[in-house]
């Protein structure tokens, strides 16, 4: 590839993307995502024999004339997801010590921690277009297009 102006940027950043077969960590992350989607087809045809049978129940029930209502049990979606911001206050904000902050200025690291991401992903993004704008300027300048 030397002497040659590169097309696009994609291949800078799949270069260290390759797979080695001798790669027991590779082996071992191949089989726990195969596991997984396994366990999540299972997991999805046990749920669609429930509702099956569920509305099977449900029919005999309404054929009888009236059968009462199944009393549903367990935590509802919006109660697990009130456990889960719940669980993360925990771990942020209740053993923080605030005493020293009387004017209730924001958390510098905190603030970094959710910003910081978004801003790295659009230099990135920026820094490529300039890039993908020079390989077009280099590829003119060579005659090679």
């Amino acid at each position: 590839m030397k002497g040659k102006v590169p097309e696009d940027v994609k291949p800078f950043y799949e270069r260290f993307n390759t797979e080695d077969p001798n790669n027991p960590e590779g082996e071992a992350s191949k089989k726990a995502l195969e596991e997984e989607g396994a366990a999540k087809k299972k997991a999805k045809a046990n749920k669609k024999e429930l509702k099956k049978n569920n509305a099977k129940k449900k029919k005999a029930g309404d054929d009888e004339g009236g059968g009462k209502e199944d009393l549903k049990l367990g935590s509802s979606e919006v109660i697990t997801k009130f456990d889960d911001f719940y669980d993360e206050w925990k771990l942020e904000w209740d053993q923080k010590d605030e005493s020293n902050n009387q004017e209730q200025k924001h958390d510098i690291a905190k603030t970094k921690e959710i910003v910081m991401p978004s801003l790295q992903d659009q230099f990135k993004q920026d820094v490529d277009e300039m890039i993908k704008i020079e390989l077009e300027n280099m590829r003119t300048l060579s005659g090679a297009k």
